[in-house]
């Protein structure tokens, strides 16, 4: 994942609003599988709750704008912020995790894009 907040915000932009919503829909999936993997292997330990609530975070960000955009009621000017918490995110753990959701679903919007 680039964390440049502001490349990231451009590559969401660029994209038509269906396919950033389906690129959307990929972050916020990849995202419930982390918090599944963590509540799975973790033996609740403070560490992993804090990952658990800063992936929560990032999933109500990614989920928030989605009700937005398929809701007619898109501002793309919300992209930054959803952009800026998945790249900054201050826990360690959590933000390796959505460098994993973010590149997962960029590589399978992209592969997508070039099959049609």
């Amino acid at each position: 994942m680039e964390t440049d907040i502001d490349s990231m915000t451009a590559w969401m932009k660029a994209l038509d609003a269906s396919r950033r919503g389906y690129f959307l829909a990929l972050v916020s999936h990849e995202i419930t599988v982390s918090i599944r993997i963590l509540c799975y292997d973790s033996q609740s330990s403070v560490g992993v709750i804090e990952s658990i609530r800063a992936l929560n975070e990032a999933h109500h960000r990614v989920a928030g704008y989605l009700i937005h955009l398929t809701s007619d009621d898109e501002d793309t000017g919300w992209l930054k912020s959803v952009a800026g918490y998945l790249a900054t995110c201050p826990d360690a753990v959590a933000k390796r995790h959505l460098q994993h959701a973010w590149d997962h679903a960029r590589a399978i919007t992209e592969r997508q894009a070039h099959s049609d």
